[in-house]
């Protein structure tokens, strides 16, 4: 089975706890829990005023997603969101099935929306 790559989302208002400061900075990008899972990369960023993180994991099977998920819940009280993502090559893989799907449901999308 190939392996999925997927994007984690994790927004807290808790990232570090009480106040920022570089010790805790620190701290979370050497957590444990992130070294774990060995990410191809993470990025933090602010997202509806919440502190995020955007996590970018090769997930070998879906049964590891509870398990991924469970780890952020209870290392930093956060919502946790799981999206498949793709590559370039998966996008063009795709092109035939997007064309279809246009082809065969446009005309019908809007004619309900009529």
């Amino acid at each position: 089975m190939r392996e999925r790559d997927y994007v984690c989302r994790l927004l807290t208002s808790n990232f570090f706890g009480r106040g920022f400061n570089s010790h805790r900075l620190h701290h979370y990008i050497r957590h444990p829990i992130l070294a774990e899972v060995k990410p191809e990369a993470a990025y933090f960023a602010e997202d509806n005023g919440k502190r995020t993180g955007f996590i970018f994991l090769d997930v070998k099977d879906t049964s590891q997603i509870p398990a991924l998920a469970e780890l952020r819940f209870l290392a930093f009280n956060a919502h946790v969101e799981f999206h498949p993502a793709m590559n370039l090559d998966d996008l063009k893989k795709a092109t035939p099935g997007i064309e279809r799907a246009i082809k065969n449901y446009s005309r019908t999308a809007h004619a309900k929306a009529a």
